[in-house]
């Protein structure tokens, strides 16, 4: 969780949080998430013994297994230290999808590669807020 993020961009963020879940909802998904700076319970991943909180968690069902963890960066929250933690979301059997301002996929990308990480995906969101999905979403 970013504690760089401006007060427009936390807006932004969980803006997007809202929009992005209400999809997934329409796609007939369960999903729980953690705007701001919340952390529910029910929106939680076990990491080496320790409980994080990514923005969305998404099931097929209440009660089926998590398949994919989403994580929304804004300008001011993609860096160094919030790579290391795409690194841990990255680290289970669930797909991990990053979501990024469409100016910042190349800063994004840098740091995927500069931290050795793999995505299952990149997305991006525009000035007006419109979200577009890596493929297989």
């Amino acid at each position: 969780m970013s504690r760089h993020r401006s007060d427009e961009n936390w807006k932004v963020h969980d803006f997007i949080i809202k929009r992005l879940k209400g999809w997934l909802e329409n796609q007939g998904k369960y999903v729980v998430a953690n705007p701001g700076q919340e952390k529910n319970p029910n929106a939680s991943v076990k990491r080496g013994g320790t409980f994080v909180y990514p923005d969305l968690v998404v099931r097929p069902s209440e009660v089926e297994e998590i398949t994919d963890l989403f994580e929304i960066e804004t300008e001011d929250s993609i860096d160094s230290e919030e790579a290391e933690q795409w690194g841990i979301y990255n680290a289970g059997i669930s797909r991990f999808y990053l979501i990024v301002p469409k100016a910042s996929i190349g800063k994004a990308g840098d740091l995927i590669i500069e931290k050795n990480l793999s995505v299952a995906g990149i997305g991006f969101y525009d000035s007006s807020l419109n979200v577009y999905l890596p493929g297989g979403v």
